[in-house]
């Protein structure tokens, strides 16, 4: 499964939508609410809600409600959804009947007309670095098991990692089967965070 420009034109706006929903349920959650559960609950809420203001208006974007799901179709080649990933670039959730058929690239029941493909389902979503939920980064992941991702794209702001060495902004990483016995996190580049980045998680903690 492949990424080619089809995907990345759209990796600037998706990353805007998971930092900002991210950022914006920190502010508005009081410290009573502010639990990993309800933090989490919000965070897809207002990522949902951010693309479709920010996603829809684009040519060649759909938007479908899939039993809960919200999916997000980029073109004809990608159904993308919003989740919180683990130390292990899992999506974060219930592992539904459904859910499961979404990571293992389960059909979807879409209807582009005849001779069209079947979109490639990924997942865009957001990595904490630590309990006090510092944001490491975001990331589109393509699964293909509930365990197991094809690739791991980091969405990055600028282009210069913390040893000041060059990176693509959109880079591919394979990830490849994790191991039930042995499961290792994949080693992505950590980017140095802007100064407002690093405000916004002072004063949200």
């Amino acid at each position: 499964m492949p990424v080619g420009d089809s995907l990345k034109r759209f990796a600037s706006e998706v990353r805007g939508i998971v930092v900002d929903g991210v950022r914006e349920s920190r502010r508005i959650l009081s410290e009573r609410q502010f639990n990993k559960t309800t933090k989490a609950t919000a965070a897809h809420s207002l990522m949902v809600e951010f693309a479709k203001e920010r996603l829809l208006g684009l040519p060649e974007v759909g938007y479908i409600n899939l039993k809960g799901r919200h999916l997000f179709l980029l073109g004809e080649e990608w159904a993308v959804c919003f989740k919180k990933f683990d130390a292990r670039m899992r999506c974060r959730g219930i592992a539904t009947d459904q859910a499961t058929a979404f990571m293992e690239q389960g059909q979807l029941p879409l209807d582009y007309g005849e001779g069209t493909r079947n979109p490639v389902n990924l997942v865009a979503g957001y990595q904490y670095t630590d309990e006090a939920c510092t944001l490491f980064g975001v990331f589109v992941v393509c699964p293909i098991t509930s365990r197991t991702n094809e690739w791991v794209m980091p969405l990055y702001d600028e282009p210069t990692t913390d040893a000041g060495q060059a990176v693509a902004l959109f880079p591919v990483i394979p990830q490849g089967p994790l191991s039930a016995a042995a499961e290792v996190a994949p080693v992505l580049p950590k980017l140095r965070r802007s100064a407002e980045e690093e405000r916004e998680e002072t004063h949200g903690q």
